[in-house]
């Protein structure tokens, strides 16, 4: 064989997994490994070949590949097996684990140009189902969380210091002043200025 890519399907009959295990409805495989163990290659390259082998007989067919599939199911099952009734709390973890990350990258971000598409490309999602796995975890959606985030680290800024509405804006991820006052006024009823203006004569 070359050394492109090669795929090899292996179908099991679930009256082949009864007979050798017989509580196999009740587990899951779960290998989220990038790359699998050497073992494993070795036998989905034998099962690929076992048919253009000349050396086994007729008769030893039978046995050999059910030999080959056994050893794939020992070592698909030491990578990772779960039950069934663990299987959602551990995709669960697996889903914060990814929002954590995402609303981190934001954090870090949120003053630079942030598209959708492209986060979601970051995080190996496609657009659609990126964004609704955004808004099924948060309530609201991506560029909704982005405009929050930096109004609420704005209006920080213009609590805490006395820079420029222009400075505010552009240091929080706005492409103008005008934006930013639109966008202001909209979480809290009053300008930028009017909102600053109000909290010095209090």
């Amino acid at each position: 064989m070359g050394d492109g890519i090669h795929a090899v399907t292996v179908l099991l009959h679930p009256k082949f997994l009864e007979e050798n295990f017989p509580k196999y409805k009740e587990f899951l495989f779960a290998n989220d490994k990038r790359q699998t163990r050497t073992e494993i290659q070795d036998i989905m390259m034998k099962l690929s070949e076992c048919g253009l082998r000349e050396e086994i007989r007729p008769h030893e067919y039978p046995f050999y590949v059910k030999g080959l599939l056994l050893q794939l199911l020992y070592y698909m099952q030491e990578e990772g097996m779960i039950r069934r009734d663990e299987a959602f709390s551990t995709e669960q973890c697996a889903s914060i684990a990814n929002l954590k990350k995402i609303l981190s990258y934001v954090e870090e971000h949120y003053s630079e140009p942030i598209f959708q598409a492209d986060v979601a490309e970051r995080f190996h999602f496609t657009q659609q189902y990126f964004s609704r796995y955004f808004k099924k975890n948060t309530g609201i959606t991506f560029t909704e969380y982005v405009m929050r985030y930096r109004i609420q680290q704005a209006r920080k800024s213009l609590v805490e210091s006395d820079k420029r509405i222009l400075d505010i804006a552009l240091e929080n991820g706005f492409t103008d002043e005008r934006r930013f006052i639109t966008t202001f006024k909209k979480f809290y009823q009053e300008t930028p200025f009017q909102y600053r203006k109000k909290l010095i004569s209090s």
